[in-house]
């Protein structure tokens, strides 16, 4: 085995054993082609994906967590658009960006984009997701926010 196995077999076999439901999992490979444009949400359902469908030219659905991965992953299946859950990868980099935030002081656009009566939970995934997205912009895939997502751009073009 060459070292790139052994960690593709390490990473494959820790999947397996993480107790975290669909927490980073590629539900629906579709074809291989780059992605373009994708639709992003914090949890998508068998909806979103059908909405995706009827928007047209969505190469891909990526999503915080996904209620019902069976029936959302069918779906995805159904009508071809790939869909990935990434949670742990969103809140790991959300917690760094508040640490540093935190001790240098600076505002976080995604806690005051939310009313008083909404949960913060929201901001908190939604800056995760935010950070994660402006990597993907920065290779040129545009992004299509849906489902209680905050998109606040961090980059500029």
């Amino acid at each position: 085995m060459t070292l790139q196995e052994i960690y593709n077999l390490a990473v494959k076999l820790g999947m397996e054993a993480d107790p975290r439901d669909d927490d980073i999992r590629i539900l629906y490979a579709g074809t291989k082609k780059e992605l373009k444009r994708i639709m992003v949400g914090i949890e998508i359902e068998p909806a979103e994906v059908v909405m995706a469908k009827i928007l047209k030219n969505i190469d891909a659905i990526i999503a915080y967590q996904i209620p019902n991965p069976e029936r959302t992953a069918d779906a995805a299946k159904l009508l071809d658009l790939p869909l990935l859950s990434i949670k742990t990868p969103i809140d790991n980099l959300a917690q760094e960006f508040i640490k540093i935030a935190k001790e240098k002081q600076r505002i976080i656009p995604e806690y005051y984009e939310l009313s008083k009566n909404e949960i913060k939970d929201a901001a908190f995934i939604s800056l995760g997701m935010n950070l994660f997205l402006d990597e993907l912009e920065k290779n040129k895939i545009n992004i299509v926010p849906c489902s209680g997502l905050i998109r606040v751009k961090r980059i500029t073009h």
